[in-house]
C-alpha cells in the first residue's frame, strides 16, 4: 500500500489534484487504481442540487465581461468549483499530453460502475467554461491552469465532453450555475439601465442646450428689433 500511495502521490496527484491523505483512507475500499482516484474525488459533503431546464453555462470570457472575477481555488479537490460574491473559484489543474488520457479513464470508470457523476459534471462544466483559447488565457492569467499552449484546454475538454451525459435533474454544479446566471442577469440589467440613463441624459442635455440656443436667438432678434424701432422713433 505504501508503494502504491507513493506512486500515486508523485505521478498522479500532480495531474489530478486530490488530498493526499485520501489515498490511504480509501485504499482498502478501492477495487482498482482508477477506482481509488474516483473514491478520492468524491466530495465530503453532498452539493445542493436543483433541476435545470437547460445547461446554459456562460464561457469564462462572457463571465469576465459580466464583471465576474476568477480565483485559483484553495481546495486540493479538483472538482471543488465555487462561486461567491462575484468570484468564481476553480482549483488548479495541469493540462498536457497526459491529461486527456487520464481524465478519459476516470470518466469511463465512473460511468461504468454507476458512481454519482461528479467527474462527468466537472468535465461538462469545464467544457462550457473553457470553450475557446481566450477563455483558457484568462484562466492562465489567474494561475488556475498550468500549460504551455492555450489551444490545448478547450480541445481536451471538448473531446472529453463528447462522452459525457447531461443530467438536468441532478447536475452537481446546478447551484453554482444558477448563481452565475443570476449574477450575469443582474449585471446585464445594470448595464442596460446605465446605458439608458446615459442616452437619456445626453439627449436631454442636447435638447436643453438646443432650446436655450433658440430662446437666446429669439431674444437677440427681439432686442435688435426694439433697438431698430427706437432708433427710427428718435429720428
Amino acid at each position: 500500500m505504501t508503494i502504491t500511495c507513493f506512486w500515486f502521490r508523485d505521478d498522479i496527484v500532480g495531474y489530478l489534484p486530490i488530498q493526499e491523505n485520501l489515498l490511504e483512507i480509501n485504499f482498502s475500499k478501492a477495487k482498482h487504481f482508477v477506482d481509488l482516484l474516483i473514491l478520492c474525488l468524491q466530495p465530503s459533503q453532498s452539493r445542493a442540487v436543483i433541476a435545470l431546464k437547460d445547461l446554459n453555462i456562460p464561457s469564462v470570457k462572457k463571465l469576465d465581461q459580466a464583471g465576474i472575477k476568477f480565483k485559483r481555488g484553495s481546495s486540493k479537490d479538483l472538482l471543488d468549483i465555487k462561486f461567491n460574491e462575484g468570484i468564481l473559484e476553480i482549483p488548479f489543474l495541469r493540462v498536457d499530453e497526459t491529461t486527456e488520457r487520464l481524465y478519459r479513464n476516470v470518466l469511463a470508470f465512473e460511468n461504468m460502475h454507476c458512481y454519482t457523476g461528479y467527474f462527468n459534471d466537472y468535465i461538462l462544466m469545464m467544457n462550457y467554461l473553457v470553450s475557446t483559447p481566450k477563455d483558457a488565457e484568462l484562466l492562465l492569467q489567474n494561475e488556475i491552469i498550468g500549460l504551455g499552449d492555450t489551444e490545448a484546454v478547450p480541445t481536451v475538454f471538448r473531446n472529453l465532453g463528447k462522452d459525457c451525459a447531461i443530467y438536468y435533474f441532478h447536475f452537481q454544479y446546478s447551484a453554482v450555475l444558477a448563481n452565475l446566471q443570476a449574477y450575469c442577469k443582474s449585471h446585464k440589467l445594470k448595464a442596460t439601465f446605465k446605458q439608458n440613463y446615459l442616452t437619456l441624459k445626453q439627449n436631454y442635455c442636447n435638447t436643453l442646450w438646443a432650446s436655450i440656443s433658440v430662446i437666446a436667438a429669439v431674444i437677440l432678434l427681439l432686442l435688435t428689433f426694439i433697438q431698430t424701432v427706437c432708433s427710427l422713433i428718435a429720428l
